[in-house]
């Protein structure tokens, strides 16, 4: 990975703050654990599936 520059970068950690914020809206809005809602999620994005 050669073409690593400080924007790539800093994509890569703001989509993982989204991830992380996602994750912990689910889970207080369905009342899981927050492992239930990044499951949830992985399934959905493994298996296409739009999530609501």
């Amino acid at each position: 990975m050669t073409d690593v520059t400080t924007d790539w970068i800093r994509d890569r950690v703001e989509r993982i703050y989204d991830t992380i914020i996602a994750i912990l809206d689910r889970s207080n809005a369905e009342s899981i654990t927050p492992g239930q809602a990044a499951d949830s999620i992985a399934e959905a994005r493994l298996s296409s599936t739009p999530l609501t």
